[in-house]
């Protein structure tokens, strides 16, 4: 039986805890005129759980050994079923217990949009994207790695950078965050290959983590560094893509997967 890489499940148990933490103190502080507590600091460090997500989902998908048309085919329509299951179910609550008559197709279009009973829904539309997009990134990195690794490089300066693209889309809701989440995407594809080389050629697992957390250390102090000398409050997703913010996300998914437990 395959080893189960406790690393990628402590990530995505912290993923999670981190959405619960993002949106509870989202709606419980003050935004405005205030001083930096401790809740608005857990808001900071629970931002990762979107990118953080989207990155290990594209670790993933790049650690199996092939992906199939037939495999992203069926992955999407499992999302999209279910998706559709708890629709029809909390259409049916708002019947019963609110005598609210909603349409189950109005909403499964406006949750994609950020809207709707179910406006999270926006992460499975995004998601779904990225699967899609998965096969023929896969096909790129398999055949021309060279070039799928300049992809990466130029993805991660582009999300970085003010241009009018980056300015088009994040002015829009999540779900249409796409170049953004799909960098992220494609970075934990890339960090297979990365980490590979690393291991191969370093020799030296325990310097690989020791030069992370270091990296990891002074991108989140620099992170810090902005939030708290900005003149006005700005949200996490401000940050998003800032090349300090990409390299503590990236490190800490390292430095988390690295993890391994063999107490059973």
């Amino acid at each position: 039986m395959q080893e189960r890489d406790s690393g990628l499940d402590i990530f995505r148990i912290i993923c999670c805890i981190g959405v619960l933490v993002y949106h509870a103190v989202d709606d419980t502080f003050a935004t405005a005129g205030t001083g930096f507590n401790a809740g608005i600091t857990l808001y900071f460090l629970a931002s990762f759980c979107v990118p953080g997500f989207f990155l290990m989902s594209g670790f993933l998908i790049g650690k199996k050994p092939s992906v199939d048309k037939e495999y992203i085919e069926k992955k999407i329509l499992s999302i999209a079923t279910k998706y559709g299951g708890w629709i029809v179910f909390w259409c049916l609550i708002y019947f019963f217990l609110l005598n609210q008559h909603l349409n189950p197709l109005e909403q499964y279009i406006s949750g994609f949009a950020s809207g709707g009973i179910l406006p999270v829904a926006w992460f499975l539309f995004t998601y779904m994207i990225l699967l899609l997009l998965s096969y023929p990134l896969l096909e790129l990195r398999k055949k021309y790695r060279i070039a799928f690794s300049l992809l990466c490089i130029v993805l991660l300066v582009s999300i970085s950078l003010k241009n009018p693209v980056n300015e088009y889309f994040l002015s829009r809701n999540q779900a249409l965050w796409i170049p953004l989440y799909l960098t992220y995407f494609v970075v934990g594809i890339w960090l297979n290959d990365v980490l590979s080389i690393l291991r191969k050629y370093l020799n030296a697992p325990r310097f690989l983590l020791l030069l992370a957390a270091g990296v990891n250390l002074i991108t989140l102090s620099i992170y810090f560094y902005f939030v708290l000398g900005s003149a006005e409050f700005l949200y996490p997703t401000t940050y998003y893509g800032r090349w300090y913010y990409s390299a503590w996300l990236i490190t800490l998914f390292i430095l988390v997967g690295a993890i391994r437990i063999s107490n059973e």
